[in-house]
């Protein structure tokens, strides 16, 4: 992550505004789509792609939520889920690859 200094604060209708620096670096323009999500206690902002793989982006997810300081990751259940998403994300990636 990269660390801006940039500091915005939140208008009475709970709207910041995205520095023109940062839009101009992630080509992000006027009436773009953007998706706001939660991780790891930080509100996230990228611009939407419809063409991206959602549930790749699921698995990412569950992978990142296992990743919480809070869970036992030497537990063997924990260990099992990790391998079956991983193998879940391999099949993904080679569907993608997958010449049409």
């Amino acid at each position: 992550m990269n660390v801006t200094g940039v500091i915005r604060r939140v208008d009475n209708l709970g709207r910041i505004v995205v520095p023109a620096e940062m839009r101009k670096v992630l080509n992000i323009v006027k009436e773009d789509a953007i998706e706001v999500f939660m991780d790891s206690g930080m509100i996230c902002l990228r611009k939407f792609d419809p063409n991206r793989n959602n549930c790749k982006l699921l698995v990412d997810d569950a992978l990142k939520a296992l990743d919480n300081e809070d869970i036992d990751s030497d537990n063997p259940e924990i260990v099992e889920i990790r391998r079956r998403l991983s193998e879940v994300l391999d099949i993904l990636d080679r569907r993608a690859n997958k010449p049409q």
